[in-house]
């Protein structure tokens, strides 16, 4: 698996002498999903789960590698890397079903079609970033950090692997999700499969540092459309980045112009504060699937 580890780094870890050096390698969380449980994960759904957060996370993560003479805030500001951010969300999220809930929102309905769809490209932005940043936070930087600092830490491969490839995950199990409450039934397309993937972000480093093992822990949610997955959220130290963003997005509404929301969304988004760039906006609305949209059951 392209997010496994090597042999010849777990039979060390094995060892008791080794369980000393490896310290949190011993927690499952940071044991890779085993062979057979992949399998019966394609015979219950017809496809990995894993797959597509593999592929995702291939793609944002590599933006995470340190480049000389810029410092980390290119990955917010620079325009080729927000638009390679942008389309791994067209190619691996599930906008269709994040679009189809904003629009439920009942001042969205009001708005010109024109307008709605701003709306809906500063949204996925602003989701895009706060996916960005906590991974930076949590783990990126942390990741880099250590082995930096603490060079006699790691070997001089394990170094230069993470310098060249920050923030490598490793799946580590899978659990189905049910619907839990209103809210959920709002916010998610309840009428599809959900599976949460289980990840741990740079196991090789993060793994063996207790105080930060439990913050690289992220979980992915992930949603059957045909025959293959999206992603719909991600979760990490309790925190739900598409579902706490449509929440507070609704709560706005409430008490917000659609002027200040916008110009809000922008900021947060690290965009351009004028006017959303037309062409931008009809690409990302032509990047959403128009099959399968319908409304949740509990708006019927």
């Amino acid at each position: 698996m392209v997010f496994g580890f090597k042999n010849s780094f777990f039979i060390p870890c094995l060892t008791a002498a080794a369980i000393t050096l490896c310290g949190d390698f011993s927690f499952a969380s940071c044991q890779p999903v085993l062979k057979q449980q992949v399998k019966i994960q394609k015979q219950r759904h017809g496809a990995d789960p894993g797959t597509v957060v593999e592929k995702a996370t291939s793609t944002l993560h590599d933006q995470f590698r340190p480049v000389k003479g810029k410092n980390a805030n290119f990955i917010y500001v620079d325009s080729t890397k927000i638009q390679e951010q942008m389309s791994a969300l067209y190619n691996y999220f599930a906008l269709s079903t994040w679009l189809d809930r904003i629009n439920l929102i009942p001042k969205i309905k009001k708005l010109s079609p024109l307008k709605r769809s701003e709306i809906h490209y500063l949204f996925t932005h602003w989701v895009r970033v706060r996916y960005m940043t906590a991974m930076f936070r949590l783990v990126r930087k942390r990741e880099l950090e250590e082995v930096y600092r603490a060079q006699d830490r790691f070997p001089a491969n394990i170094r230069k692997a993470t310098i060249n490839n920050p923030s490598k995950m490793v799946i580590t199990g899978y659990s189905s999700h049910t619907c839990k409450d209103q809210t959920e039934n709002l916010v998610y397309d309840c009428s599809k499969k959900l599976v949460w993937v289980h990840t741990h972000q740079s196991p090789e480093v993060l793994c063996s540092i207790r105080k930060f093992s439990r913050n690289a822990r992220f979980k992915f949610l992930v949603q059957l459309e045909k025959d293959d997955f999206k992603i719909v959220d991600v979760e990490y130290e309790g925190r739900k980045v598409y579902k706490d963003s449509f929440i507070e997005l609704n709560e706005f509404f409430d008490r917000k112009n659609i002027t200040a929301i916008e110009n809000d969304l922008k900021l947060w988004s690290f965009l351009n504060a004028s006017k959303a760039d037309p062409k931008a906006v009809e690409k990302f609305s032509q990047s959403i699937s128009k099959e399968d949209r319908r409304l949740p059951a509990s708006t019927h």
